[in-house]
């Protein structure tokens, strides 16, 4: 007979109340982490349509409130309904970018499993977006990330941040119409921003319930461009955590990419009977391991310093053989 699954362990999940950390995690390619992200030092957000939901990839389109004053201008000459949706649909969610990261949920004392709902411990996020448990998750500071984010906003942009909530049903809009007259006497581009500063929760924040496994963060940017925007993130990183299957021979890239943070933690999770747990990192040893450095230089100094030696002494070679060479003897006949 084979044992009974840990019930009760199943029912301590589903009663024990989680709380929420300062941390922030992100699921990315090992490629994508050490020469995009930590390369460049910062964190990219992309336009909305790059997303995976179709109720954000895919338009969602305002009602129109037709003024009085405007029917007259608005008919035969021009259907709101028709002419101005796409150049909403442009300002409001092709000229917006997030960020996605996954919260980080710690579990009282009196739990026995406290790493279940930690940011890093999503077998589906691994597969999904960290390339089947080989990549990177990159933890950072919410607090930092928000100082970062409120820090570009400027005159011609709107940012606002928070976590995703998940729905079956759609929803409406609070502020669900876009007054004609608006359009008429601001432009478009001014009153879709207004629109999307009404509404840029219920947009950017609401995701189909069958994403509710990802638990998301969400830093949201709309400015008059269509391009991403970079956020910097050298003061928000403060962790670097290893898939299962992380390759090996990138950890000198990861370790040389590192240097220009400050304490960072390093972590990689290992797999054991269906359960992850995380361990330090020790890059000294680890890389030894790969590099395999089974011949040790009996000559010291630095790497400069031993290929100046090597170079200096590979001349004085090439000179004694010459001077050997019989007289009158060409070595190529």
């Amino acid at each position: 007979m084979s044992p009974q699954p840990p019930i009760f362990l199943e029912e301590e999940n589903r009663v024990v109340v989680p709380v929420s950390t300062d941390s922030l995690f992100h699921y990315t390619s090992a490629e994508t982490a050490i020469f995009g992200i930590l390369g460049s030092g910062s964190l990219r957000l992309s336009p909305l349509r790059s997303t995976n939901d179709l109720w954000e990839s895919k338009p969602t389109y305002p009602g129109f409130e037709v003024d009085n004053g405007d029917i007259d201008g608005f008919s035969g000459e021009f259907d709101p309904a028709k002419a101005v949706e796409a150049h909403i649909d442009r300002h409001v969610r092709l000229s917006t970018k997030i960020a996605c990261l996954t919260q980080d949920f710690d579990l009282p004392d009196v739990a026995i499993s406290k790493s279940v709902k930690r940011g890093w411990n999503h077998l589906a996020m691994w597969a999904h977006y960290g390339s089947g448990h080989s990549g990177i998750s990159l933890r950072f500071s919410k607090g930092a990330l928000i100082r970062e984010l409120k820090r570009s906003e400027s005159a011609d942009s709107y940012v606002f941040h928070g976590p995703v909530s998940y729905r079956w049903s759609r929803g409406s809009m609070e502020h669900g119409n876009i007054k004609t007259s608006h359009l008429r006497e601001f432009g478009v581009d001014v009153a879709a921003r207004h629109y999307l500063i009404q509404n840029g929760r219920e947009l950017f924040l609401r995701k189909h319930h069958h994403w509710q496994s990802e638990s998301e963060y969400r830093l949201v940017r709309s400015d008059n461009s269509a391009l991403p925007y970079s956020l910097p993130i050298e003061s928000a990183l403060t962790g670097v955590v290893l898939g299962v299957d992380f390759p090996p021979a990138l950890l000198p890239a990861l370790q040389e990419a590192l240097s220009r943070y400050q304490g960072v933690e390093v972590s990689r999770l290992r797999y054991h009977n269906r359960f992850l747990e995380i361990w330090p990192v020790d890059f000294k040893q680890e890389i030894a391991e790969v590099d395999h450095m089974w011949v040790n230089p009996r000559r010291e100094g630095a790497f400069s310093e031993r290929l100046a030696a090597l170079v200096e002494a590979d001349k004085v070679s090439k000179v004694r053989q010459q001077s050997h060479r019989p007289s009158g003897h060409s070595w190529t006949e």
